[in-house]
């Protein structure tokens, strides 16, 4: 048998005096209230959840329901953290600890060594001076060891502030590196034993703490990033470009003070699509072997492309003049000691600047001898060769036999000791003139002639010469 209690509709309930502790049940509010007094009066009962209000909650009658109010007396003073790690507070310092935290040390130390003592000023002291640069702020320095805990140091990572010479300022955190709050830990000065030590670089985004204008700065290293992009010039700052990568791109590659030493491939490569310009040389240094390359380049009916171009002018681009040695092409072999030149082939200017701009040139072709000289071949605007220099390769007239000559194809018979054409279907011997026989029986050769003031002279045998008289008319 169910429990029956007053009810009826909300404005029934207002105008209606229930006995004390009467329940009443308003059947159109689904509320249930209590009969008592309220101020002066005890018509429509106490609402049960009046009762319910306290500290941080308070009761509408106007709405008959609870309301949340008066959590401003509420805060971290007066309320106790948890104490498992995700209920703990986010303070300042906890704040700075994960900030460090999140920055991974990463690649190679780049110093090591050992402690030697400690300080109180959060100083320690390294076996060996520093090299400046090696070790900076915010940089990693990891103590480890047999020696420790020493003068209140555990095996843990600490960051650097500050480094010089044989001494390094050390801080708990990154964060308090970068602010330069120094370990307070460090009980006393003197020795540590068996405490070694490397400092590394941090990877990511190193912040900078600025206590007077109350601001965090950060600087962002591009060290992770695969592929960066900088969006505007980089500005090295009297810096420089190291690694042994490769440097690509599809514009021009200036080096207009120089590059300060050697461009060092280490096996890799410069492509693109653009210039390499430079006012000195380039330079193939092989190690072992000779070395070997190509120029790739379109075919060309025409001069006015080039798969080299040697383009030559005075200082500041002011016109040539006769006697300008407009470039060489040089070609050396190394004797042991130094390059000695093989083959020069150059250029020259032998004419003035004519009203078209036209010049005429020399070209010259040396080709070195064991003796230290050089055969010199020019030929000449003109037409002309300038020094006697062309020889041909001495053969007999088995070798010669033994060829597939074509028309116009000359050489020199060793058996005739002249000069041959070969004209049609076989060789004629050139005229060769030589100095006048002395007897009829002196050396000579079939076809060589001879003059002298009186006589005409031709070699008819092998060492048989006939002459002729000379006369004027």
């Amino acid at each position: 048998m169910s429990l029956r209690i007053r009810r009826g509709s909300d404005t029934s309930r207002q105008s209606t005096a229930f006995d004390t502790g009467e329940l009443v049940w308003t059947t159109d509010t689904n509320k249930l209230f209590v009969g008592g007094v309220v101020g002066n009066s005890n018509l429509g009962g106490i609402n049960i959840l009046a009762s319910s209000a306290g500290t941080g909650l308070t009761w509408d009658a106007t709405s008959q329901t609870i309301q949340f109010g008066g959590l401003g007396a509420y805060s971290t003073d007066n309320l106790p953290e948890g104490v498992s790690p995700s209920k703990l507070y986010f303070t300042t310092a906890r704040a700075k600890d994960a900030a460090a935290a999140m920055l991974t040390a990463t690649g190679t130390a780049p110093v090591s060594g050992t402690v030697t003592a400690t300080n109180t000023n959060g100083t320690v002291t390294l076996g060996a001076s520093i090299t400046t640069g090696s070790i900076n702020q915010g940089e990693k320095f990891v103590l480890s060891g047999a020696g420790l805990p020493a003068r209140g140091l555990t095996a843990s990572i600490y960051y650097v502030i500050s480094a010089s010479g044989t001494s390094v300022v050390l801080a708990s955190t990154l964060a308090n590196a970068l602010a330069s709050i120094a370990i307070t830990s460090i009980t006393s000065t003197g020795s540590v034993s068996s405490v070694n030590y490397n400092a590394g670089q941090i990877n990511g985004i190193a912040f900078t703490y600025d206590s007077t204008n109350k601001v965090m700065s950060a600087s962002i290293s591009i060290q992770g990033d695969t592929t960066p992009t900088l969006g505007g010039n980089l500005v090295l700052n009297g810096n420089n470009i190291t690694g042994t990568g490769n440097i690509t791109t599809s514009g021009t590659f200036y080096a207009t003070s120089g590059l300060g030493g050697n461009l060092v491939l280490n096996g890799n490569s410069i492509t693109g699509t653009g210039n390499i310009s430079t006012t000195g040389g380039i330079t193939l240094s092989p190690t072992d072997s000779l070395v070997s390359f190509n120029i790739l380049g379109t075919t060309t009916t025409t001069d006015t492309t080039a798969n080299i171009a040697l383009k030559s002018s005075r200082a500041s681009t002011t016109a040539v003049v006769n006697g300008d040695l407009l470039g060489q092409y040089v070609i050396s072999g190394y004797n042991g000691t130094s390059y000695i030149k093989s083959l020069v082939l150059n250029s020259t200017i032998s004419g003035t600047i004519q009203g078209n701009g036209a010049f005429n040139s020399d070209a010259g072709l040396y080709v070195s001898v064991s003796d230290g000289t050089y055969r010199v071949f020019t030929f000449k605007s003109t037409g002309a060769f300038g020094t006697v220099a062309v020889g041909f390769t001495p053969i007999n007239t088995t070798g010669r036999n033994s060829q597939t000559p074509t028309d116009g194809n000359l050489i020199y018979n060793t058996d005739v000791g002249a000069l041959q054409l070969y004209v049609g279907s076989s060789f004629q011997t050139m005229p060769n003139i030589v100095s006048a026989p002395s007897t009829a029986t002196s050396t000579g050769k079939v076809g060589q002639i001879a003059f002298d003031n009186s006589y005409f002279y031709v070699c008819t045998a092998s060492n048989v010469w006939k002459r002729a008289t000379i006369s004027s008319w």
